[in-house]
């Protein structure tokens, strides 16, 4: 696969999701949720003035963000009116991150378990899934759950749990009940594993912060294809779903990724 830059000097381009026609994205210390064109030209559409990570529509077509540092998702419906969906900080998970709404609206949000950004070392911490504004846990005893996947097909949703170097899958109910639960894929120490994307033949692609992106079918790695900066996230993405995206960074320091922005974008058409 060959890899074309389609855009660059974005700050910390993070939780890419293919909706209406185009990609969107989470810029996310400088909080802004962007669209990209095919021409690579970005757009601002909404700004916070805090960091936002996890985006997703709900069935009416509001827009949810979660804002980790705030602790909070907020809905946008679609009159561009901003409003509290919950809170979540009387929850573990310290600094919340991804977000996965399923077809019924059942939210589930991933986190971090720790303060990374003060150097808090690696905490164990559950995921929230949101049902009718109702939050509780749905899984416990994650090491940074992260990056969702759903296969609509066989119910399964794959979580990356980026401090435990693995992909952990899930049955997943229309509920949101998640139950057999099972390591899908154990990487490499320090491979740590992030935005994670299934494409139409079921195969998992997976952005790891160790420079590379993996291609997983059938609980076995592939092939693998190397970047210069570190993967934050990888989107199946186009009509045909034809397409991948792969969103980079060359630092994970809050303050240099705002004030310097150097993160990438890359496109290639998916082989199948």
């Amino acid at each position: 696969m060959n890899f074309k830059l389609l855009a660059d000097k974005i700050s910390y381009p993070e939780c890419p999701r293919w909706h209406s026609g185009k990609v969107w994205f989470s810029s996310v210390f400088q909080g802004n949720v962007c669209t990209l064109d095919s021409d690579g030209s970005v757009k601002v559409i909404h700004k916070f003035s805090s960091a936002i990570a996890g985006l997703g529509w709900l069935p009416d077509e509001s827009l949810l963000v979660v804002k980790p540092l705030d602790q909070e998702v907020v809905r946008i419906d679609q009159k561009n009116n901003r409003h509290q969906y919950v809170s979540l900080t009387n929850y573990n998970q310290i600094i919340n991150n991804d977000l996965f709404i399923s077809d019924s609206g059942v939210v589930f949000i991933s986190g971090m378990g720790n303060n990374y950004i003060e150097g808090e070392p690696p905490k164990p911490c559950s995921l929230i899934t949101i049902k009718e504004h109702n939050v509780y846990y749905s899984a416990n005893d994650l090491l940074c759950p992260n990056g969702f996947a759903y296969d609509s097909i066989n119910k399964f949703l794959y979580v990356a749990e980026s401090n435990a170097d693995r992909i952990t899958r899930f049955h997943c109910m229309p509920d949101g009940t998640l139950s057999d639960r099972e390591v899908y894929f154990q990487f490499e120490s320090g491979d740590s594993p992030d935005g994670i994307s299934l494409d139409k033949n079921g195969r998992l692609w997976v952005a790891c912060n160790n420079h590379k992106v993996v291609l997983l079918k059938n609980s076995k790695a592939i092939k693998s294809y190397h970047f210069d900066q570190h993967p934050l996230a990888c989107l199946v993405a186009g009509f045909e779903r034809n397409e991948l995206y792969v969103l980079t960074t060359d630092c994970f320091c809050p303050i240099q990724a705002k004030d310097l922005p150097n993160g990438r974008i890359y496109k290639s058409k998916i082989e199948i």
